[in-house]
C-alpha cells in the first residue's frame, strides 16, 4: 500500500513538473515571439528626413495660426460667450516614425528617453494607436495600445491599456513607474500648465481621459497652452485631430 502510494505522489509529482516545463516553455515562446500585428518600420534616411519636415512644416504653421488668433483676442474685447478658437492638425504614421527614428539617432534627450528601446514606432490604426519597440533588457518587443472614443460632451477620450511582451501582458508598473519619474520632473519645472500634466497623469493610471495637450503659440513669452481635443479621428496610418484652447 505504501508502495503504491509513493508511485502515485511520485507520478503526481512527475506530472505537475511536466507540466509547469510545458508552461514555463510554451510562456518563454510567447514572451520572445513578436505581436500578429508588429512590423518593423522600413524608412529610408531620405524618407525619415522628408516626413520630418513635412510634419515639422505642418506644426510651424499651427503655431503660427495660434500666435495669429491670439493676437487677434487682444485687440478686441473679451467676450465670456465667444467660443474659442479651435484648430486642426493631421500627422501620418511614417512622419511621425521619420521623427522618432531620427531623433533617437540624433536628439540627446530623446536619446535618454528611448535609451531601453530599439525600434520604437507607432501605428495608427482605426479607433487606436498602437506604441512599440523592443526592448534591450526585456529582449521582447513591448508593446501598448491607446484606444480612442467621444464622450457626451463630444471630447475626445483615450485609455491606455496594459503593457505587452510579446504576446504576454505585463503589469502596469512598468508604466506608470517611469510616468510617475517624467509627471514629477513636468510638475516642479511649473513651465507645463498643470491641466496637461494633470491628463497626462490620468491617461498613464489607465483612466479614460480626456486629452488635454498642450499648444505652442508663435507669440514670444507665451509659453504652452494647453488645448482640448474636440475630435479625434484615428483611421489607417493616418491621425486627425481638432484642439480647442482653454483658459
Amino acid at each position: 500500500m505504501k508502495i503504491r502510494l509513493r508511485k502515485l505522489l511520485l507520478r503526481t509529482l512527475a506530472l505537475l513538473v511536466g507540466a509547469g516545463l510545458l508552461l514555463a516553455m510554451v510562456g518563454f515562446s510567447l514572451f520572445r515571439s513578436d505581436p500578429s500585428w508588429y512590423r518593423r518600420v522600413q524608412l529610408t534616411e531620405e524618407e525619415q528626413s522628408a516626413g520630418q519636415q513635412r510634419l515639422f512644416d505642418r506644426l510651424a504653421a499651427l503655431r503660427n495660426e495660434v500666435g495669429r488668433q491670439q493676437a487677434a483676442s487682444m485687440t478686441r474685447p473679451t467676450d465670456p460667450a465667444t467660443t474659442r478658437p479651435t484648430f486642426d492638425i493631421e500627422i501620418t504614421e511614417n512622419e511621425l516614425n521619420g521623427v522618432l527614428m531620427r531623433w533617437g539617432a540624433t536628439d540627446p534627450r530623446t536619446r535618454a528617453i528611448l535609451a531601453e528601446i530599439d525600434e520604437p514606432h507607432v501605428r495608427f490604426l482605426p479607433g487606436r494607436i498602437e506604441f512599440a519597440g523592443r526592448s534591450k533588457s526585456l529582449d521582447s518587443i513591448v508593446s501598448i495600445e491607446a484606444t480612442v472614443s467621444e464622450g457626451d460632451d463630444g471630447l475626445a477620450r483615450l485609455q491606455l491599456g496594459r503593457p505587452w511582451a510579446g504576446r504576454l501582458p505585463l503589469s502596469r508598473s512598468l508604466v506608470e513607474g517611469p510616468a510617475e519619474k517624467m509627471l514629477a520632473t513636468m510638475r516642479a519645472s511649473k513651465r507645463v500648465p498643470e491641466s496637461i500634466v494633470d491628463s497626462l497623469a490620468s491617461f498613464a493610471a489607465g483612466e479614460e481621459t480626456a486629452a488635454v495637450v498642450p499648444l505652442v503659440s508663435s507669440l514670444q513669452g507665451e509659453g504652452l497652452l494647453p488645448a482640448l481635443v474636440e475630435k479625434l479621428t484615428v483611421g489607417e496610418g493616418t491621425l486627425k485631430a481638432t484642439l480647442r484652447t482653454v483658459e
